[in-house]
């Protein structure tokens, strides 16, 4: 089975002593999680709006579980997901990976500690964009995320690496073809009228985040052979720029609250909030248009 990196051991007790992320990898076999069953909230959320309460019953599948006659294709595409700056460094401009938003590739189902997940992604595009204002295809929707949250340069739409990402999606999301509905992809809305306090973000930050994200935000990236499963940058030159998602308050406060510290989300609604607007005001490269 492939192989993935995931934070557990080397900075376990950092976690337990600051309540940071867990950050170091270890190697475990590939399994993505299939879920059934109501999603524990620390409490009913008052700030956010989550759209999933419970998880549908889906078992993912495997990229590496792929048919033979798109397997080399859509495992390009994992890869590329996983580790960008290595399988896409021509059109990357920072230090992120697709991962770093989209846990497991994405091979997730979202809520707490799902990240974003792209199941089923594929069966709701071409959709209207209100950043663009107008309707976009999904490959035009991965190279926003190229240009923004990996500050980059858009892929060539009928090049290998384009369609290996596409392969990838179209993969993952064969599970849910015959739904209708998705309401486990996108972030939870924020309710009413959001009230951050950055100077106890800040706090927060030196609290919860920076024993992995770096007290300057500088993030980490470990020196292994494989897939490089880094430590995001959150601001400064190698972090997503003002254009992407990740910069604006409704997209980064809910991700926060979903899935920090990594794999131990314990961060109350409000606590999310403050991290979130001091993170957001911090500097970082400017998107060019």
């Amino acid at each position: 089975m492939l192989k993935q990196l995931w934070p557990y051991s080397l900075l376990a007790a950092i976690v337990f002593i600051f309540g940071a992320l867990i950050a170091l990898m270890n190697k475990r076999d590939f399994a993505p999680r299939s879920h059934n069953g109501l999603i524990a909230w620390n409490s009913e959320p008052q700030i956010f709006d989550p759209k999933l309460k419970e998880y549908p019953s889906i078992a993912l599948v495997d990229p590496e579980q792929a048919p033979e006659a798109i397997r080399t294709q859509v495992m390009e595409g994992y890869r590329i997901v996983i580790d960008t700056p290595r399988y896409a460094k021509e059109y990357t401009g920072d230090k992120l990976s697709c991962r770093n938003c989209h846990f497991e590739g994405g091979n997730t189902l979202g809520g707490k500690d799902g990240s974003i997940s792209l199941v089923g992604v594929t069966h709701i595009y071409p959709q209207f964009s209100k950043r663009m204002g107008r309707s976009i295809d999904l490959a035009e929707r991965i190279n926003n995320c190229f240009m923004r949250s990996l500050n980059g340069k858009p892929l060539p739409k009928d090049g290998s690496k384009m369609k290996a990402i596409l392969a990838y999606l179209e993969w993952i999301s064969s599970p849910v073809k015959d739904f209708s509905e998705f309401p486990w992809l996108g972030l939870p809305a924020i309710k009413g009228e959001a009230k951050p306090d950055s100077a106890r973000g800040k706090e927060l930050y030196a609290k919860h985040c920076s024993a992995c994200h770096g007290d300057n935000g500088q993030g980490m990236r470990l020196p292994v052979t494989e897939e490089t499963l880094d430590i995001p940058a959150l601001w400064g030159k190698d972090s997503f720029n003002d254009g992407a998602g990740m910069s604006k308050l409704e997209m980064i406060a809910p991700f926060i609250w979903l899935n920090m510290p990594y794999q131990a989300p314990v961060l109350d609604e409000q606590d999310a909030l403050d991290i979130a607007q001091f993170v957001i005001e911090q500097p970082r490269p400017k998107f060019k248009k």
